[in-house]
């Protein structure tokens, strides 16, 4: 059985790009996990990690749990937090970033398609996906990536922190894409092997801590991006840290910025084209 924590960055209105990332793992993987990074944060007297509470703090704020605390300190605590995320070798990253003003210049259709529309030989839609809703794209994207390495016979479960604005998206997002699995098309077929979604207490589950940090840090690297046109740039320390077991760079860290988008629509648009 697999098991994905995840979480969302950029989800809020006026946002430039939209980020759901996270971790899947088996339970036993996930068990040693939680035990190394409570250490780290029992080490220190820290309830839960918040990324942007801790970098807000770096970056001059005032945050209760890091008063007092130097960039020393706080650079030794999130190395100690990284290190139990690289030493858990069998604890896999997936990413999606979607930079909204792409999403919003496609067509329709396009969007459709992107989130998990089909059509037939005559282009009639026969499935509509959601082309109206910003958020499905980059949740169907790491949902498909998990279901991707989950083997038949086998279940994948996924939760989101409780205290998100995302949590009524994600549940209608979910059972929606659950349901792809029972309607006989073989291509969906594994959706059928979704199990359940749970909405939990971050400062409870440390695996969503581990999301946090890494949605965190992947949208800090698309604004970057955005701010050299799209540009391929260097990740910081953290998420270069945050993403060492990534198991297909490729496939499981995705951002549709518009070489993205372009390579995913490349067949589609030249089917269009065609009719």
């Amino acid at each position: 059985m697999l098991h994905a924590y995840l979480d969302d960055s950029g989800t809020h209105d006026n946002s430039p790009l939209c980020v759901i990332a996270g971790y899947f793992g088996s339970e036993h993987h996930w068990n040693n996990f939680d035990k190394k990074w409570r250490k780290v944060l029992d080490s220190q007297r820290i309830e839960e990690f918040h990324a942007n509470r801790f970098w807000s703090h770096i970056g001059g704020a005032n945050i209760s749990e890091y008063r007092g605390w130097d960039r020393e300190r706080c650079k030794v605590f999130l190395g100690e937090l990284l290190n139990v995320i690289r030493e858990s070798y069998r604890i896999f990253p997936v990413c999606c970033t979607v930079v909204m003003d792409e999403w919003r210049a496609l067509l329709k259709d396009e969007r459709a398609y992107l989130t998990g529309a089909s059509f037939d030989a005559a282009g009639k839609v026969i499935k509509p996906g959601a082309p109206n809703k910003p958020y499905f794209l980059p949740f169907l994207t790491v949902i498909s990536t998990v279901m991707g390495y989950c083997n038949p016979g086998h279940r994948a479960h996924f939760s989101f922190d409780q205290n998100k604005n995302f949590h009524g998206y994600a549940l209608d997002y979910f059972r929606e894409i659950r349901s792809w699995g029972s309607d006989g098309n073989s291509i969906l077929e594994h959706y059928g092997r979704m199990g359940e979604i749970f909405f939990l207490d971050s400062k409870n589950a440390t695996p969503i801590q581990a999301a946090d940090l890494l949605a965190y840090e992947s949208y800090q690297y698309g604004i970057a991006r955005l701010h050299v046109g799209n540009r391929i740039v260097n990740p910081r320390p953290a998420l270069h840290a945050a993403i060492t077991n990534i198991r297909n760079l490729f496939n499981d860290s995705k951002m549709f910025d518009p070489a993205g988008f372009q390579m995913m629509l490349a067949k589609f648009r030249d089917i269009q084209n065609k009719g």
